[in-house]
């Protein structure tokens, strides 16, 4: 049968985002006997709607495994992200497919993972 891990906040209808309160990582901060945030992060559930926001990171992900490949380098790198979204388009259509962005609020970064 069908296999899908569950999504962290439920099931979505397409088209939809959903924003999950974000981590933060803490240091001290000198002299005060506080801390202060070194970074927030914020996770956002998306589905097709979103396939736009992964391009990036997915290109330099593909980027990265070429230049430490030693004999398929010229492979990975033929691949585009067109491509790679017609099989995701197809697992979406199945209702497979969860995409799971997370940004840094403090910095403002919005291509964490």
């Amino acid at each position: 049968g069908k296999h899908t891990a569950p999504a962290p906040f439920g099931r979505i209808r397409p088209g939809t985002r959903r924003q999950g309160s974000g981590k933060s990582l803490f240091c001290r901060k000198p002299g005060t006997g506080g801390y202060k945030a070194l970074v927030k992060i914020t996770y956002t559930q998306t589905d097709q709607a979103g396939l736009h926001l992964v391009e990036p990171l997915w290109e330099r992900l593909r980027d990265h495994h070429a230049s430490i490949s030693n004999h398929f380098s010229e492979q990975i790198m033929a691949k585009t992200f067109q491509e790679r979204s017609k099989d995701l388009l197809v697992k979406a259509e199945q209702g497979l497919l969860n995409i799971m962005l997370a940004s840094d609020e403090l910095s403002g970064r919005q291509d964490i993972a």
